[in-house]
Parts: structure tokens; sequence; C-alpha cells
């Protein structure tokens, strides 16, 4: 039942896609300390961390972008459709959510929508007491920072750990649990712990992810990427981001090399903005993040779902991330993407930091995302918050209206 309810929670994750990445795994051994393994398969990976000889605690990082919280969600995803870890219970929280003091039993309840009772702690903690189960707890860098509640701690199971305490390597309630931790600190978790380093895309990998993402205009993409040799040295933080990319520009050459996911898909989203232009496309990659002209040159081409993005990753702190973020005032924000888990939280923290920077827009679409989610951070809108295909896969305990905007749903029809 259990894991049942559990694969119905992780259904909003059906339309995740994730190619293979390439993964550098430091094994900690129990008995024999250390191994070093390389992994270019997501399989490869799981099938090293399932092994009953490391520690049961095994440390995700990577730099912003890399795609840490995209293969929590596609191994979430292929649990509940029976692909992967099935003698597993599967449990994917995204810390973003998770007050920091949550006693993990509750946090497991609400996240099933059950009712907290007694009756319903006993269950649980029957079930991860005697069955084998992975807690995968996403964002630890960025805990709480959603999160518009406080644990409740109920008296009945206060003893029992909470979210925090799981990550203690001396507390160990539920032996047979194993807890898996993302973070864009690679200082974390020095000791005593399994670690797997993200490098992102091969070349077989790039080529793989633009044959699903471009279909037949995959070689057109793949000669621009080739085309691309040189570019003014990085000056700011977040022109910095694009230096993954070009050090391994030549990519063809060493197979070995990598490249972000999200530089990857930063490229395929100049192409399309382009309409395909091969010199268009190199010379706005080349300058893209010219001090002064990103954000203007992103919302000429309505392009908000990657600014989302591009502003969590490539800015250094929240100070640089609010100036950035400043220059919206009173645009029109469009966002199309949201199904997808790539640009959701990212375009959640871009409107709730527009409403605490009390950034006023002139109008907001948002296309096939969940409203209850959204509300309680809206920014102020002068005109119109317009809400299409709206999705009702999710209801909150509570719903607050973060603005006394006018809001408004339409249903439209696939042009297919």
């Amino acid at each position: 039942t259990l894991k049942r309810k559990l694969k119905q929670s992780y259904i909003p994750l059906r339309g995740i896609w994730c190619s293979d990445s390439t993964y550098h795994i430091t094994l900690h051994k129990i008995k024999s300390g250390q191994g070093n393994i390389a992994a270019n398969k997501d399989d490869i990976l799981l099938h090293h961390l399932c092994r009953s000889d490391h520690d049961k605690r095994v440390f995700f990082c990577g730099e912003r972008g890399i795609g840490k919280s995209h293969l929590f969600q596609n191994i979430a995803r292929r649990w509940m459709n029976g692909e992967i870890l099935q003698d597993y219970i599967l449990i994917y929280l995204q810390l973003d959510y998770v007050p920091k003091d949550s006693n993990i039993l509750e946090e497991i309840l609400t996240k099933l929508r059950y009712k907290i009772s007694e009756e319903a702690f006993q269950t649980l903690h029957n079930d991860l007491t005697s069955k084998k189960s992975i807690v995968m707890l996403d964002g630890i860098n960025n805990w709480s920072r959603l999160s518009i509640t406080s644990s409740s701690l109920h008296n009945v199971y206060k003893h029992n750990p909470t979210v925090e305490e799981l990550l203690d390597p001396k507390v160990s309630k539920y032996e047979k649990m194993e807890i898996w931790v993302t973070s864009d600190n690679n200082e974390l978790f020095r000791e005593n712990t399994t670690r797997v380093k993200l490098q992102g895309f091969n070349k077989q990998q790039m080529k793989d992810f633009f044959g699903m993402e471009m279909h037949g205009k995959m070689w057109k993409i793949l000669k621009v990427v080739e085309g691309i040799r040189q570019r003014p040295a990085a000056e700011t933080p977040v022109q910095k981001m694009l230096d993954n990319f070009n050090k391994h520009q030549n990519i063809y050459d060493n197979p070995d090399r990598t490249v972000s996911p999200l530089i990857a898909r930063l490229f395929q989203s100049v192409y399309l903005n382009t309409n395909g232009s091969s010199s268009m496309t190199t010379i706005i990659f080349l300058n893209f993040f010219e001090e002064g002209k990103t954000v203007p040159f992103i919302t000429q081409s309505t392009n908000f779902d990657i600014l989302a993005c591009l502003l969590e990753v490539g800015t250094k702190d929240k100070e640089e991330y609010e100036l950035y973020a400043r220059k919206l005032q009173m645009r029109k924000l469009v966002f199309r993407q949201s199904t997808s888990g790539y640009y959701k939280e990212a375009i959640l923290i871009l409107l709730k930091t527009l409403n605490e920077t009390s950034v006023n827009l002139d109008s907001l679409e948002i296309y096939d995302d969940e409203p209850f989610r959204l509300l309680s951070y809206l920014p102020k809108v002068e005109n119109l918050v317009e809400f299409y295909n709206p999705r009702f896969s999710e209801y909150p305990h509570c719903i607050q209206i973060a603005n006394t905007n006018t809001i408004r749903v339409r249903k439209i029809k696939s042009s297919s």
C-alpha cells in the first residue's frame, strides 16, 4: 500500500525525460575503504549504488545546472513505472518545501496526503523498519526556501528522527534505509560517505540529447556547436556559467570531455529562438552574457523559461539574483515550459523573488501548470494573470494568494 501511494504521488513526474549522463563514483566501502568507478549510464550508476558493501549515505554533487534534481526525478519516475529498484521503497523529497525541523514520518505522510494519526505513524514506521528503502533528499543548499509551513512535530512520534537528523551517520533509526542527498557544495560530507560527482554530457550523450529534443534537426544544431571556437573571457559571475561549455567546446575531438546539460538546453533554446539561423545563434551565444545585455535580450525574445533557469544557476548569491530580477519591472512574462521539471522550480523561485522585491509586472501568462502551487508566490501584476490549460493534480492543505491579482483560467486546444 505504501509503495502504491508513493507511486501515485510521483505521477506529476511522468513527463520527465532525462538522457544518460557521466558520473564519477567514489564508493566508501564498509570493509575495504574507497573505490573509484566511472559510469556513463544511469543503470550502471544504480547498479553500483545498490551494492551491499558500501555506506548507506550517498552524496550527489556537481555544479548548478548539471542535472542533479533531474536525475533524482527521473529515478523516481522510473521507479513509479516499475522499471528499477522494485525491491526498495523509494521516497523523493524536494527540500525546498521541507521545514528543517520536520519529522521524517510526518513529512512522508503529508506527501501521501494521509491524515496524521498514531496509527498512520505506526504503520509507516513498521514499513521503514522491515523493508529496504531509499530516501532521496534533493537540494540541501536550498533547504526550506519555499516552505510556507513549519513542522507540527506531533507528540505521538516526536522522538522519531527529523529529516535533518537523517543526514547524521550517528543516527541509525532505520537500519535498512539509504539516504541520498544532492548539493551544489562539493565540500559537504567529505568523510565516510559514498560520493557521486555529476560531470554532464559526453559526446554521444549530447548527440542523444539533441536527437530527442530536436528530432530531424539534430545535425544542424551539432554543426553550429562545432562552429563555436572563441568568445571573450568571462568577467561577471553570470558569464562564468558558460565556461563549462567553452572549455570543452572541442568535445568532438575528445570524447572524454563533457558539457553541462543546462548549457546544452541554453544552446538549443537560442537556436530555436533564432529560427535555426546558424550565424545568429553563434553571434548571440558568444555574446549572450555581455554585461547589461542578458536580461534585455531574453525579455525581447520572450524566452522567460530559460531566463528563470539561468538566473537560478548563473548568479553567485541572492543579492545578485535580485539585481537581475528587478530588470523585469513592468514586463509581460510568459512561461510556456511549466510542465517540465527542469524549469518548474526555477520559475517558482523567480515569481517568489519578484514578489519579495516588490517588482510589479504588466501581465503574466503561465501554460500547463498547477495554479494552486503558484498562488502563494505570485508578484503584483497590474493586468491579468492567465493560466492556460491548468492542471489540478496536486491540492495543498491550504492556499494563500500572495497578491490581489485578477486571475483568469483559459483552455486552448493544441495546434496538433
